[in-house]
């Protein structure tokens, strides 16, 4: 959703409650998209498209509260949610913000396998939409590439083709006056939409036509919320048409409004078999993004549910579902005109009830407003009640799409009986809420289930007890929901209610319940050694230098990936250690073949923590000591002396001295004799080697016999 500052009390609540506990060290969002097994081709695009790839989806992702968008390889961003519908009809929606990026929003939807999402975040528009074959292909999108809406068009407008509107079906509700804006609350309106052959195939299938449409309803549905229109659309059928696109999108709107013309007849007797108050078409024609009948005021009444239809682009060459565009003909059913400069001389149900725009850099336009230059347009409908982050309201007292919608509500709402229900009521409300804190980010809530006719429930939170956000909705029959990405250390209050295509029921109990403290990661720096830390090596020696490695964060860390790597360039390995978790390695290299001293150095590096180096001085003595001279002589039988002379050495200094006889090394001596006794006569070949400190080493031999 699109988090604004806001005038108004409630949806200030909602950017409060928005906000996600987000404690150093938690472990980073897992990646909704990998590209395993999949490979890029390049392809013609469509007009409306900048670049795209190739991706697979991790639909389980969508019951947790944040996600790694991986959108290309310069666009990575963490997606944080706000709403959840719960597999409700056979779907699931998550709509949420882009962390850090106040003024974004995100829709993901999944129908079956196949997933349709919109990103929007810094001016920037991505979809995410099935290809066939389990895969899915993530699109930047260019709006401005987009056809126009068509003028608007009115019941007249149809008639003056010919064509034989549906037969007036008895409501509810007459005409309705502007004092009626309270008449009732959290209306429901039944949404039937259908889709031609063409539609279906452009998006790889059933799935992939009807998660696009799911995934527009949510978007519809969050700009109401973000609006202050109380009312939400309730998807009661998705269906496929014979019907084969003309080019031409008034024709189309035209074959689908009329009767006994063979064009899509059935979709009528549809529309009063499911209860559907408003009905749209999906097709592939392209002159225009969308166009719908609007509700005038000389029609807000009953009369105007024969014309509440209308005809939306596929998005297989432009980003009009991507765009609000459903939402944008819906509000034309439901009275609303476009921004006054592009009217047509007609004001809708009321005199106010025109769209807002600000065509300057950084400026915006409303969803029912046509572009101009500098205008982006965001997910509201205009309401003077409203004021963005950039301190403009997004309507005027005479531009307020909200009020007209909020007073026709009830009167669209009636359009057609819903038809899961006997009699006209909205279900029971659901009772025994309760809550209990998990943890520092978690509220389990259940409830009892007490109607027999509910489609699903809808789920609110508030911080003090007036300024309520909805943040779920399930499924009918489902008691029990948790609620997560909570801030720590917070009391929040929970109220819940029913729907179904007749509206909502009361709310349940309020209950509360406060998250425990959170448990703050202090991510520390880790401990390096190595050893040894100094070394004496002769030239060309083979050195090996051990490490051991300690990550000291606290408890509640999540566990760190670090990386070892040494002076000369390379990496020793990898390790993912928990808080207080240790391990070891080694390092193996060949000294240089001259005399000197050098450093050798390890560095320990991970996220979010402080590297560490370790070192090592290593001391080459490449230079051998002179060979002492040796004498042998017999002292006595059997009994033989060695002495020798002192050896020099200009660099490390003589060790010892290494006395050997006919090869076997008898011992090591740092003196300069040696004796050594013989049991039988023969002769005898000795030597005598100095080795300096670095083990480098010269000899003398001496044959003796006797």
């Amino acid at each position: 959703m699109l988090i604004k500052k806001l005038t108004t009390a409630t949806l200030m609540a909602a950017t409060v409650l928005s906000v996600t506990a987000n404690a150093r060290g938690k472990a980073p969002a897992p990646d909704m998209f990998d590209n395993d097994g999949i490979q890029q081709t390049r392809k013609a695009m469509p007009r409306k498209g900048m670049r795209a790839r190739r991706v697979n989806v991790h639909n389980d992702l969508l019951q947790t509260d944040k996600i790694t968008l991986n959108l290309f390889d310069d666009t990575i961003v963490t997606a944080v949610r706000d709403k959840l519908v719960d597999n409700v009809n056979g779907h699931t929606s998550w709509v949420g913000h882009v962390e850090g990026e106040p003024d974004s929003e995100v829709f993901l939807t999944m129908h079956g396998k196949m997933m349709s999402g919109v990103v929007e975040m810094d001016g920037k528009i991505f979809e995410i939409n099935p290809k066939g074959k389990n895969q899915h292909e993530i699109m930047q999108v260019n709006p401005a590439k987009n056809p126009g809406h068509s003028g608007t068009q009115t019941a007249d407008d149809f008639l003056q083709t010919g064509a034989v509107p549906e037969a007036d079906t008895p409501s509810t509700a007459g005409s309705i006056a502007p004092s009626a804006q309270a008449a009732t609350t959290g209306t429901v309106i039944d949404l039937m939409v259908a889709y031609t052959a063409k539609a279906k195939n452009n998006a790889s299938g059933q799935a992939g036509i009807e998660a696009k449409i799911t995934n527009a309803v949510a978007m519809a549905n969050q700009a109401y919320l973000n609006s202050h229109v109380d009312m939400q659309l309730n998807l009661v059928k998705m269906v496929e048409v014979n019907y084969a696109e003309s080019g031409n999108m008034s024709q189309s709107l035209t074959d689908l409004t009329g009767t006994k013309d063979g064009k899509m007849d059935e979709i009528h007797s549809l529309r009063n078999q499911y209860g559907a108050d408003q009905v749209s078409l999906i097709t592939a024609d392209t002159n225009y993004c969308g166009i719908a009948y609007m509700m005038s005021s000389g029609f807000t009444s009953a009369a105007f549910a024969p014309y509440a239809f209308s005809v939306v682009h596929d998005d297989s060459v432009y980003a009009c579902l991507s765009g609000q565009t459903l939402a944008h003909e819906l509000g034309h059913n439901q009275g609303n005109n476009h921004n006054v400069e592009d009217s047509g001389g007609s004001s809708g149900a009321y005199s106010y009830s025109f769209a807002h725009r600000l065509c300057q850099t950084n400026g915006f336009r409303t969803i029912m407003s046509y572009a101009c230059t500098g205008g982006t347009r965001i997910s509201y409908f205009s309401n003077p009640n409203v004021t963005l982050t950039s301190g403009y309201t997004t309507g005027t007292s005479t531009a307020n799409n909200a009020q007209s919608m909020n007073n026709t509500k009830a009167l669209v709402a009636s359009f057609r009986p819903t038809a899961t229900t006997t009699v006209a009521v909205a279900p029971k409300a659901p009772g025994n809420l309760a809550a209990s804190a998990l943890s520092s980010s978690q509220i389990n809530l259940a409830w009892t289930d007490n109607s027999t006719d509910e489609t699903g429930f809808r789920l609110e939170r508030s911080t003090d007890g007036v300024n309520w956000v909805e943040f779920a909705v399930t499924a009918g029959n489902v008691t029990s929901f948790s609620d997560t990405g909570l801030a720590a250390s917070t009391t929040f209050q929970y109220r819940a209610r029913s729907y179904n295509g007749n509206g909502n029921s009361g709310y349940s109990n309020v209950v509360s319940a406060a998250t425990t403290t959170q448990v703050v990661c202090n991510s520390a720096t880790p401990t390096l050694n190595m050893t040894p830390g100094s070394l004496l090596v002769k030239g060309g020696a083979t050195v090996s230098l051990s490490a051991s490695f300690t990550n000291n964060d606290t408890s509640a860390c999540s566990s760190t990936n670090f990386t070892l790597t040494n002076s000369d360039g390379s990496t020793i390995g990898s390790y993912g250690l928990s808080p207080s978790g240790s391990a070891s390695a080694s390092w193996t290299f060949t000294a240089p073949t001259s005399d000197g001293t050098f450093t050798k150095i390890m560095t320990l590096s991970g996220a979010n923590h402080s590297n560490v180096t370790a070192s090592a001085a290593i001391t080459v003595d490449a230079t051998a000591p002179t060979a002492p001279a040796l004498t042998a002589r017999m002292l006595r039988r059997y009994q033989v002396t060695l002495n020798w002379t002192a050896s020099s050495d200009t660099g490390s200094g003589i060790d010892h001295y290494e006395v050997s006889r006919n090869g076997t090394v008898l011992g090591n001596t740092s003196s300069l004799s040696f004796v050594d006794k013989l049991r039988n006569r023969g002769s005898y070949t000795y030597t005598v080697k100095a080795f300096d400190k670095a083990g480098n080493s010269a000899g003398a031999s001496k044959t003796f016999s006797f």
